[in-house]
């Protein structure tokens, strides 16, 4: 009874308005300065006391004030006065230049000489939050507050790996838009430009100068023309070589290969106008998303008879991929790219039927388009192999050579012993390989390594009590070794056509 009323009383409305205040008044907000450029203003603080994570406990933790960027840097335990300012030059200021201002709390490496003799000498102002009051640098405990959220989030269930989940965690958190600015931390530090080290050094240490030499006055334009006329042409050429040898940023790199690659594009547009007659090669193919993509090379002839081959486009077909499908990807293209049709002489395809098919096929619904003129038909021998597998009617071979390896392999105990078979009896390999109906050479180099291996298969599935009256059959035997012959022939046919301009006699 006497707990309810002290309770009842502490938390009395009125008795809390009307009570005399017994505390200091409270100051002023004052908050931080806002940055005007990235890494200029930071925030940093330690993340302290986490589960041993390949010998880590500590995560130093450095927020950008203005792009509310994040470096985290996981530590074996709380640094010195001197290491966290090695981390800080060696993870922040060899990248992105010295800042100004340094906020942090007023832990012992942060209120030591040394902490503050080595930022004096950067010309670096350092500011300790408040005791009792983190908000003064609330930015850093906010970033910390979604940090630990994080990784208990992904870690809950394996807490001594944190430290390999922190270069995710670091890419998530910059990677999020910031109401303040709009932008991730990653666009607000590439977008805005950085102010460089001598303008600071400049105006820390020349403060005079301005003074001296006011702006748009002629004694200043007089000092300008003196120091132009100190920097000899000696020293200006080295200036410009040196300059010359800095490497290039990302932002330009990208920007120069976009150039480079909208040039090419002109030109090609430029060749096809210029043309007098150009064929065209398409073939499909699938990605690893499981998208199939249509290539489109081109052959051109000039007036002068020299030709010149290009990648013309690589369409995808994310639905079917039917003769109409194919037909229609094709057209929309050379309609939005305005190709000259009427200078098309020949098309060359693979021997699929949505390619070549006499009804539905690619090539019938082109003739059948008036937009096309009359052209020649030439579909490759390249992969016949796998054209004649499906006519050639020796699926009572490759069947079951197919299982035969595949029950070999598949049983990991079975697997082991039979390489260990083929090693004591000096085989000619050491292993079967497995067939890959996407692979162009498989069905050659599966029977090859089958077929050499012949003898050695035998024994192994006798001394497994396995039936191999198939193997010993003379019929079988013939047809295995003529399907090998011819396929075998047919790899080395579409190896020698591989190249640019191969000629085969």
């Amino acid at each position: 009874m006497a707990a309810d009323v002290r309770r009842y009383v502490q938390g009395c409305k009125e008795c809390a308005m009307a009570k005399t205040p017994r505390q200091l008044p409270s100051g002023k907000l004052l908050p931080l300065p806002v940055p005007n450029r990235p890494w200029s203003h930071l925030g940093v603080d330690f993340i302290t006391d986490l589960p041993n994570s390949r010998t880590h406990t500590c995560i130093f933790v450095i927020v950008d004030r203005f792009s509310k960027a994040c470096r985290l840097l996981p530590l074996k335990g709380p640094p010195t006065a001197m290491e966290a300012a090695e981390l800080l030059f060696n993870q922040v200021f060899r990248y992105f230049g010295i800042p100004e201002n340094i906020v942090s709390d007023r832990g012992p490496q942060f209120v030591s000489r040394v902490w503050r003799a080595f930022f004096t000498c950067l010309c670096v102002a350092v500011n300790l939050s408040s005791g009792y009051h983190p908000q003064t640098n609330g930015q850093t405990e906010r970033k910390i507050q979604e940090i630990s959220r994080y990784l208990r989030t992904f870690c809950h269930g394996h807490q001594d790996l944190w430290s390999q989940c922190l270069g995710w965690t670091e890419y998530a958190q910059n990677s999020l838009r910031q109401p303040s600015t709009g932008l991730t931390p990653f666009q607000a530090s590439v977008a805005t430009s950085k102010r460089h080290n001598v303008e600071r050094h400049f105006t820390t240490c020349h403060k005079s100068y301005h003074a001296n030499y006011p702006p748009g006055n002629a004694l200043r334009a007089e000092k300008t023309r003196e120091l132009k006329a100190a920097l000899d042409e000696k020293n200006g050429t080295d200036l410009i070589s040196t300059l010359s040898d800095v490497q290039l940023g990302a932002s330009t790199m990208a920007r120069r290969v976009s150039a480079m690659s909208g040039n090419l594009a002109d030109q090609l547009d430029r060749d096809l106008a210029k043309c007098r007659w150009f064929s065209i090669q398409c073939d499909e193919s699938v990605d690893s998303s499981s998208t199939a993509q249509l290539l489109v090379f081109i052959r051109m002839v000039f007036e002068d008879f020299s030709t010149r081959e290009e990648l013309l486009t690589l369409l995808p077909l994310k639905t079917t991929t039917r003769g109409v499908d194919i037909y229609n990807t094709v057209k929309e293209f050379f309609v939005q790219k305005k190709v000259p049709l009427e200078k098309l002489v020949a098309v060359t395809t693979d021997g699929d039927p949505a390619m070549i098919g006499r009804q539905t096929g690619f090539i019938a619904h082109c003739k059948a388009d008036p937009d096309f003129p009359k052209f020649l038909h030439y579909h490759c021998i390249i992969h016949q192999q796998a054209l004649c597998a499906k006519v050639i009617g020796f699926g009572h071979v490759m069947t079951p050579v197919v299982k035969i390896i595949n029950n070999i392999r598949s049983k990991a105990k079975q697997h082991r012993i039979f390489k260990v078979l083929l090693e004591e009896m000096s085989a000619e390999y050491g292993d079967l390989l497995l067939h890959t109906e996407i692979r162009w050479l498989s069905r050659g180099r599966v029977l090859h390594r089958f077929l050499s291996l012949l003898g050695e298969i035998k024994e192994f599935m006798q001394s497994k009590g396995e039936d191999v009256s198939l193997l010993k059959d003379t019929e079988w035997t013939l047809d295995l070794a003529f399907l090998t012959d011819i396929t075998g022939r047919l790899n080395h046919l579409n190896c020698e056509l591989q190249g640019k301009d191969p000629n085969l006699f």
